[in-house]
């Protein structure tokens, strides 16, 4: 019962993002806290982003796979 958030960051923040930090996933009022697991230090070429995945706990439900979310963290 876990989801796999892909995500984007900044090719400015690519290396204040690290594998093991958290991120806070809300979608349709619901919060819950997942945390990296794959950072890509590799820029797409049309957006000069790094992919990015999140594992998103999903125990009770309550988030909908392929829906869109609002992902957050906390920079180093």
């Amino acid at each position: 019962d876990k989801l796999v958030l892909r995500a984007t960051v900044n090719e400015n923040d690519v290396d204040r993002i690290k594998v093991g930090d958290e991120v806070w996933i809300e979608s349709q009022g619901k919060r819950v806290k997942g945390k990296v697991r794959v950072v890509l230090r590799s820029l797409e070429a049309s957006s000069r982003r790094a992919p990015v995945e999140v594992v998103v706990p999903n125990e009770n439900r309550g988030l909908i796979a392929g829906s869109y979310v609002r992902a957050t963290y906390q920079a180093r």
